[in-house]
């Protein structure tokens, strides 16, 4: 029974090694499509709904980004990464407080910087990963911009397509700090969903 045993895991163990990727964390660029889930209070007097107006963007918006990451020891890696988007806005209700759902002429536009550190795992003929970021996003609408700080959580997984190339699919949660300033009034805390997809070139 032993020697069957042994013979097994003689003959199993390569296969399951050989299924098993490389996830060290490699030197890396890349970018992504990704789409802004979540509505984001704008200030109403900005939309032309007046001071006791209410508006926000709608729908979703879309972005691009572009990323860098750097090994730091086994499993762990620097990342860095920069976006813009935009997204449509609607004024939900007017100055005389009736409800109204039209859309402006002018989207907001979101940009964003960020940094920090990654950590990579093995999975089944994949690479997952999970990581904290730190920086600075910015909002725009109708000549109006605000910069504020930030932090995002994200985690994703890589499908390796060569020895140098993989896909991703990544999902980040981010939240600014905008302390209640045009063009975001009434809000003083952004919060956002960024589910994307894209490509990276491994070295």
């Amino acid at each position: 029974m032993r020697i069957c045993l042994a013979s097994i895991l003689t003959l199993a163990l390569p296969a399951l090694v050989h299924a098993q990727p490389q996830c060290d964390v490699r030197g890396a660029v890349g970018g992504a499509v990704g789409w802004l889930i979540l509505d984001t209070p704008v200030d109403p007097a900005l939309a032309g709904a007046g001071r006791n107006g209410l508006a926000s963007t709608t729908g979703t918006g879309l972005e691009g980004s572009a990323h860098v990451i750097l090994p730091i020891d086994r499993g762990w890696g620097f990342t860095a990464e920069a976006g813009t988007g935009r997204m449509a806005v609607a004024v939900e209700r007017d100055e005389s407080g009736v409800e109204v759902n039209e859309r402006t002429s002018d989207d907001a536009t979101f940009g964003r910087i960020v940094a920090g550190l990654m950590k990579t795992r093995a999975g089944y003929r994949s690479c997952t990963y999970f990581g904290v970021r730190l920086g600075a996003y910015r909002y725009s609408y109708r000549g109006v911009s605000l910069t504020a700080g930030g932090i995002s959580a994200m985690m994703g997984g890589d499908i390796p397509l060569s020895a140098s190339g993989a896909l991703f699919f990544e999902i980040e949660f981010s939240v600014a700090i905008t302390k209640t300033r045009p063009p975001l009034t009434p809000s003083g805390v952004v919060p956002n969903v960024r589910p994307s997809f894209g490509y990276r070139y491994r070295f």
